[in-house]
């Protein structure tokens, strides 16, 4: 690595920075948002129907049928991927990912006191997936907005 190579880096590292320190509130804003209406969907729609969707959720929706409160089996397996995380790519990447891997369980927890008391009716289960799916995106659009603007700010 030449000189030149160093003083660039670190001259887009410092304005990096910049960027994320200045948008952080409205980021970390956006996350929240995001991650509640994710654990809105999944209580009303995947957990409630059965429909098991994505990942770590998916599993959880599947150990429910055995007993296993979904909320704390997705902390659980979300602190044992942070652990992963952090010593495979490091304090930096990690620290970010921290925070919507505790608040997606604890609003899973919270939104599912409420959800049953929505009321679906005999809705088919295409439309409740369909419902579900469209939620999901809305939720990945808010997490994703500040890291993808222009994407967002197409559709």
């Amino acid at each position: 690595m030449s000189l030149f190579d160093y003083f660039r880096r670190k001259k887009v590292n410092t304005i990096v920075d910049t960027i994320q320190k200045k948008n952080a509130p409205k980021r970390y804003l956006m996350l929240v948002i995001g991650c509640f209406i994710l654990a809105f969907s999944f209580n009303l729609f995947f957990l409630r129907y059965n429909i098991v969707c994505f990942g770590v959720s998916g599993i959880s929706i599947v150990l429910s049928k055995f007993g296993v409160n979904p909320s704390l089996f997705i902390l659980l397996s979300n602190i044992l991927l942070m652990v992963v995380a952090y010593s495979v790519l490091g304090k930096e990447s990690t620290k970010n990912q921290l925070i919507g891997a505790i608040l997606y369980p604890v609003f899973t927890y919270l939104t599912g006191l409420f959800t049953g008391y929505i009321d679906l009716g005999d809705t088919e289960l295409v439309v409740i997936a369909i419902l579900g799916l469209i939620f999901l995106i809305f939720s990945i659009l808010f997490i994703c907005s500040e890291a993808f603007p222009n994407l967002v700010s197409k559709l």
